[in-house]
């Protein structure tokens, strides 16, 4: 079949409202969610022998660093898909990949379900507005099926298909899949990317469920990358494994600090890659964060302030890598506190 494929995912209805309540009511946390969108989520590893679908015990899985640098490289551990769901209900849209890809017998397949969900009158800053933390990325596996189970109250989560991995050549138009669509595609011979989203209407409840099945999956039981898949990552500048291990990055203290900032683009690379310096004008004390008026020229700041950010001060804060994004004048570029240069 061809890279991409748009399907109504192989599913009666009843099988298909059991996931979709599955979804909302029994995930478990997924604490990697800590940098964008809340998400829970479960999984499963199975294969499949005679159309008989069989779940593993392993309750979690390590995607390498190779294809995910922002929380690769460690252990994730999840709650458990029922096996007698992944028998039942999961069943058919588990049969419909391994028809569409040919899947052989015996082929470990990682099957995980999960929501991000944004409760009502919830504020999030602009940078956990992405749906995965990361960008154009390949998971590192040959396979992958998506299937939409609930999408509510959302605007945005547009997916779309790239052939490089700095998004120069896109595939296509972006789509946003509704309940009950599935899209196949070769995720070792291209890249995909989903766009940030959020609520259509914040006082209300925003949730966006998906099913999502790799093949093959031998390299996530314990982290190693694939012969099949060469894809690659972009650098992130927050690396979960190390958090994982303890490491901390050095803050840059602002409190002191006027001149120039270099800002780097965030892992969400909906734009071109590219530097900018912008003045910090002020730098003011508060508890334990700062607040910073910038400009590219102490006259413009007042100005940019109004326009692009809505208010005259930016909250920069030291424990946090990524604090305030300039979603206009400089489209998903952020203040990051690993990343700052200051020259007086």
């Amino acid at each position: 079949m061809r890279w991409i494929s748009f399907q109504q995912a192989d599913i009666s209805k009843n099988s298909f409202e059991a996931l979709k309540e599955f979804a909302s009511n029994n995930l478990g946390d997924d604490v990697s969610s800590k940098h964008f969108i809340p998400r829970k989520k479960a999984i499963a590893f199975v294969y499949v022998t005679n159309d008989e679908v069989f779940r593993l015990d392993q309750n979690y899985f390590i995607q390498s660093s190779g294809y995910n640098d922002f929380s690769g490289g460690y252990k994730r551990f999840y709650k458990l898909i029922p096996e007698d769901m992944l028998k039942s209900e999961a069943n058919s849209v588990i049969l419909q990949f391994k028809r569409c890809y040919n899947i052989p017998d015996g082929t470990i397949m990682l099957v995980q379900i999960q929501s991000s969900i944004i409760e009502p009158s919830t504020s999030l800053s602009s940078s956990r507005t992405s749906v995965t933390g990361q960008g154009i990325h390949t998971d590192g596996a040959s396979q992958a099926i998506l299937v939409c189970l609930e999408r509510k109250n959302v605007s945005g989560a547009e997916n779309s298909f790239f052939k490089d991995l700095n998004g120069t050549e896109k595939i296509g138009k972006g789509k946003v899949l509704n309940e009950g669509d599935a899209v196949l595609f070769r995720d070792n011979e291209l890249y995909h990317y989903v766009s940030p989203a959020l609520p259509k209407d914040t006082s209300k409840l925003m949730r966006r469920s998906i099913m999502l099945i790799h093949s093959p999956a031998d390299m996530f039981l314990n982290g190693t990358t694939s012969k099949e898949n060469s894809g690659g990552t972009r650098e992130s500048f927050v690396k979960l494994r190390k958090e994982q291990g303890g490491e901390h990055s050095n803050h840059l203290d602002l409190a002191t600090s006027t001149g120039k900032v270099q800002l780097r683009q965030t892992p969400d690379p909906e734009y071109q890659t590219r530097e900018l310096d912008i003045e910090v004008v002020q730098t003011t004390r508060r508890n334990n964060s700062y607040d910073a008026c910038v400009g590219t020229t102490s006259e413009q700041m007042l100005r940019y302030s109004k326009t692009t950010l809505g208010k005259p001060l930016v909250k920069i804060s030291p424990s946090c890598s990524f604090v305030s994004i300039f979603n206009n004048l400089i489209p998903l570029f952020t203040i990051s506190s690993r990343n700052q240069t200051v020259s007086k």
